[in-house]
């Protein structure tokens, strides 16, 4: 057993990345993976680790896959998930957003285009589920970016943070500077108020 605060596992085989899950001590802040492979296969015995389980903040970049919000929404419904815990996914397929809807059906409290919120089976606790859409990320972006949140059930959607750029950022720290640099060309600034037309 090792100690460990902070796990990023970048296109690793699953099997070596749950093995190492089951030898890191308790104590673990953030994981991070990425996979360009299917995981459906292996979500459950991901799911089941109790690392993944208490983690204050994880998330999946790029993953392919339409079931996993929902099945992690289920997981902190199971698990009595704490208060805070925060899972985003970056997924190249459209449908998360649709599939979570579908499952969680009948515990919705609210929804609309970019969140929708679910009762858990505490009713000190919700589940907030956000799109990352803006000005810059829209719903057709090639990647469909979410984040969900374990909240309490007295927040109010007049605390809910507009700017998503900054846990997008924290998942994927290039994709605003993408934007950035193709708005430039040969070291000109096309969006600055300076540029002669």
């Amino acid at each position: 057993m090792f100690t460990v605060k902070n796990i990023n596992f970048h296109c690793c085989k699953v099997d070596n990345m749950i093995d190492v899950l089951r030898k890191v001590k308790n104590g673990v802040e953030t994981i991070a993976m990425q996979f360009d492979i299917m995981i459906s296969d292996k979500l459950a015995e991901i799911l089941a680790n109790s690392h993944v389980q208490n983690v204050p903040y994880w998330h999946i970049h790029k993953c392919n896959e339409v079931d996993i919000l929902y099945r992690v929404a289920e997981m902190w419904v199971d698990t009595n998930s704490k208060s805070g815990s925060t899972f985003q996914l970056s997924a190249y397929e459209n449908g998360s957003f649709e599939k979570f809807l579908e499952h969680f059906d009948d515990r919705i409290v609210s929804k609309s285009e970019k969140r929708v919120r679910i009762r858990t089976n505490n009713p000190d606790r919700h589940i907030l589920l956000e799109r990352g859409l803006d000005d810059i990320i829209t719903i057709n972006y090639y990647l469909q970016l979410f984040r969900l949140m374990m909240i309490s059930a007295e927040m109010k959607e007049s605390e809910y943070n507009d700017n998503c750029k900054e846990w997008i950022s924290k998942m994927d720290t290039d994709i605003y500077e993408e934007f950035d640099s193709e708005c430039s060309y040969d070291g000109v600034d096309y969006d600055s108020d300076e540029y002669d037309y």
